[in-house]
């Protein structure tokens, strides 16, 4: 169980229901064979999550699946977000410049309800790109693979276009996948494993509202 929470945790850094067979593998198979402009390079400027709003996500597969976050006011280039998961609570802050979205800070077990003092964390940021800009179909980067780049995606909150799909195997053989979506960020996460003795666990958090913070 904590393994396949690890690995959840992993796949939101930003910012995956229990399917049958191969669904969760078999997703990227087919985004790989479809997806087109080959040679397009996509701005991922307009990727940058927006300010004031919770977003709340609908997880299965695991019980830690189901997220919702809470994303405060925009100070300059940075965000500062709030996921909360039922188990714990994590604190980000989103980084917006000419190299991409990078996370530059994370803090777990953050319950504070107020927004925090952005300036005062500077000296600690480890900036760390999750979306390059410009991005094209099969960049690498880190150990993620762009696997599309002007995806439809289906999730709960509806279907969405222009999605670049990021993709990134583990050691142990497992498949996470990280679904960017314009003004959105992160609006799907799966991961996906096939032990030695043929268990499969799916993994999935997926946008199902989108509200006004207040």
């Amino acid at each position: 169980m904590m393994k396949v929470l690890t690995a959840c945790l992993t796949v939101f850094i930003l910012l995956a229901g229990c399917g049958g067979g191969d669904g969760g593998k078999q997703e990227s198979k087919n985004g790989s064979n479809s997806a087109s402009g080959a040679e397009t390079s996509i701005q991922t400027t307009t990727y940058f999550p927006k300010a004031q709003q919770i977003k709340t996500y609908k997880g299965s597969g695991n019980e830690f699946a189901s997220e919702v976050e809470t994303a405060f006011t925009r100070e300059g280039n940075y965000l500062a977000t709030v996921s909360d998961n039922g188990g714990t609570r994590i604190l980000r802050i989103f980084q917006l410049d000419n190299k991409g979205i990078s996370i530059v800070y994370e803090e777990p077990e953050y319950y504070d309800e107020d927004a925090p003092d952005i300036g005062s964390l500077k000296q600690a940021f480890r900036p760390k790109v999750i979306l390059p800009n410009p991005v094209t179909l099969n960049q690498r980067f880190d150990d993620w693979i762009v696997k599309m780049v002007d995806a439809a995606v289906a999730v709960p909150y509806g279907k969405i276009n222009k999605v670049i799909v990021l993709e990134k195997t583990g050691e142990d053989g497992s498949t996470i996948q990280n679904y960017w979506a314009p003004g959105l960020g992160i609006v799907k996460k799966s991961f996906y494993l096939k032990d030695d003795s043929g268990n499969e666990t799916v993994v999935t958090t997926e946008l199902e509202k989108v509200e006004a913070a207040d």
